[in-house]
């Protein structure tokens, strides 16, 4: 465990304004070199009861789940304002612009994790955990089991993959507390899976339509329908995001990000991500160090 002590480990986590830091107690992770992992756990942490605390973070990248233990807090999220306390669960998501703070009489005690990948992202999409904010979810449990982890073991992989279990049921929970869910299609969910497994690998629409059998306007049709986009767009969305994550936290060279994410060659991999991104994965790469 450890304390914020520079501004250097802030930027780290996209925090743009801050107060009240020194009363977090909290875990880092990296990632082992040359290493990737379907969910990336980078921090986790307890918050105790200050009337200073204050975050803001525009905007969030990756995932993060915070539990109310006790007191009372706010949280801003593209621009509106939620008040959460004792049992109160929120989930703020990759891209929102999100402030969350204390109330100045009543501060709050919470636990949070912050975690990144394609497969929580997956999870949150067919949870259909579309909310922000969860009443009555019990997490302690868990968040005990999340803290337990790290004394288990010193193999920094292992820490990893028992805690994406942990994660997940966490997800799980807050799927269950949902009163009622609006089911997708068997097929579509067929379809998004078969597409998470092309991440690494290159995809073949056909291959999908001989295994499903349907053709490709179909596939394309109950695609749509279910996730509002085309399949090769969400294919191509995952493989982004996957890029930024090994350009973030590996020193895998840009070929072996292109192999890895099943790219004919580096500059194909270069050419689409600087289309989809803006910039050159060389200078994502850069930016995230600076």
């Amino acid at each position: 465990m450890e304390k914020y002590t520079t501004f250097n480990i802030i930027r780290q986590h996209d925090i743009q304004e801050y107060g009240g830091l020194e009363t977090e107690i909290i875990t880092h992770f990296h990632n082992p070199q040359g290493r990737t992992f379907p969910l990336s756990l980078s921090c986790f942490g307890v918050t105790f009861p200050t009337p200073d605390y204050y975050i803001k973070r525009y905007p969030v990248r990756g995932f993060i789940l915070e539990h109310i233990v006790s007191g009372k807090g706010y949280v801003v999220i593209d621009g509106k304002k939620h008040t959460v306390s004792e049992g109160d669960t929120y989930l703020l998501k990759s891209g929102e612009n999100c402030e969350y703070y204390s109330d100045k009489k009543n501060p709050y005690k919470k636990l949070w994790v912050n975690f990144s990948g394609e497969f929580p992202r997956s999870l949150i999409s067919l949870y259909q955990l579309k909310d922000n904010f969860y009443k009555n979810v019990k997490l302690d449990d868990l968040f005990e089991k999340l803290y337990a982890i790290e004394n288990i073991s010193t193999d920094i992989a292992l820490v990893r993959f028992d805690a994406t279990a942990v994660i997940t049921e966490m997800l799980m929970r807050l799927a269950k507390s949902i009163d009622k869910l609006d089911y997708m299609p068997e097929t579509a969910i067929k379809i998004k899976t078969a597409l998470i497994r092309s991440v690494n690998k290159p995809f073949s629409l056909e291959n999908l339509c001989n295994e499903l059998f349907l053709s490709k306007s179909e596939i394309i049709r109950i695609f749509k329908k279910s996730f509002k986009e085309t399949p090769y767009r969400f294919l191509l969305n995952i493989k982004i995001s996957y890029a930024k994550t090994m350009l973030e936290n590996s020193m895998s060279s840009i070929k072996e990000i292109a192999d890895h994410l099943g790219f004919s060659s580096p500059y194909h991999f270069s050419d689409t991500f600087k289309k989809h991104v803006g910039i050159s994965p060389v200078h994502y790469r850069k930016n995230s160090f600076d």
